[in-house]
């Protein structure tokens, strides 16, 4: 379940950048207001075309993890993705369309059967509109959190706690570079199974005095061929965090020899995803 939970929370983390990053600006009246204002809820994820299954916001929800998207009267929003907060502002055109604004790129909003919806392109999140009192803080430390039925801890954003070469299955030692400047420097040491599945190990040194955010894998290929790797995490102000990029062997198979040629992207972000700081573009 940990690596489905993983999947979607970077699934969720890469639509917001896209969001921020692609979309684009627009005017709209602020009038009316009343079918937007409230709380919502998520019940749907949509990014790149790739649609999170209803077990995956499920499995999100059994560990204490929520996207919530609080339209205010004043015309102010709180967007709460799995812990991480974000603000901005959003507007009504009419009552079934508006736009929302976060970091200076502005997206639709539209309303169709109670449902509300926030797109760019081929990126969407769809929302339920809920009673605020229905809304469930997230744990701020994973750490005094409770367990799971399944006995695994719960987690949030802020806290995975990172990767350990240990989690990699016979791994073969690497030494690549990645990324080294005034942000962070990235290192691939190592690569081998994970849980079943080809996995890569990065360690990141964080250099700035704030949280960022690492994620990426819809454009990573091998020898040339595409394949979707899942990597996020947070690593925190000053400090070195492994994390593992795994591709689903179901797609690539489980021979760690054939697993070269790897190039991609990795997209960093502030530590609540709403700013994107650099791309870093590597071949291993």
């Amino acid at each position: 379940m940990k690596k489905r939970i993983w999947t979607t929370l970077a699934l969720a983390c890469t639509l917001c950048l896209a969001l921020v990053g692609c979309a684009r600006g627009s005017k709209s009246k602020a009038d009316p207001k009343d079918a937007f204002v409230g709380s919502w809820e998520i019940v749907k994820m949509v990014n790149n075309g790739e649609e999170s299954s209803l077990e995956d916001l499920e499995d999100l929800k059994d560990v204490g993890m929520f996207v919530y998207l609080d339209l205010n009267e004043d015309g102010t929003f709180a967007l709460d993705v799995l812990g991480s907060p974000m603000s901005g502002t959003w507007e009504a055109t009419d009552e079934s369309t508006g736009t929302i604004t976060l970091s200076g790129a502005t997206a639709p909003l539209t309303i169709d059967d109670g449902l509300l919806k926030l797109e760019q392109d081929s990126n969407s999140m769809t929302f339920k509109k809920i009673d605020p009192s229905e809304k469930v803080s997230v744990p701020a430390d994973a750490s005094s959190a409770a367990t799971h039925n399944d006995g695994e801890q719960l987690m949030t954003p802020q806290y995975f706690g990172g990767d350990t070469i240990d989690d990699l299955d016979n791994p073969t030692t690497l030494d690549v570079l990645v990324a080294d400047d005034s942000i962070c420097t990235i290192k691939i040491t190592a690569k081998g199974m994970y849980a079943g599945d080809p996995g890569i190990f990065f360690e990141v040194t964080n250099k700035t005095d704030k949280d960022i955010l690492i994620a990426g894998g819809d454009d990573w290929s091998i020898g040339g061929t595409n394949h979707e790797a899942v990597i996020y995490e947070l690593v925190k102000a000053g400090e070195t965090l492994g994390t593992i990029a795994w591709f689903d062997a179901d797609d690539v198979g489980t021979d760690m020899d054939a697993i070269t040629g790897v190039a991609g992207t990795i997209a960093i972000a502030d530590g609540s995803a709403t700013e994107l700081l650099e791309t870093v573009d590597f071949q291993l």
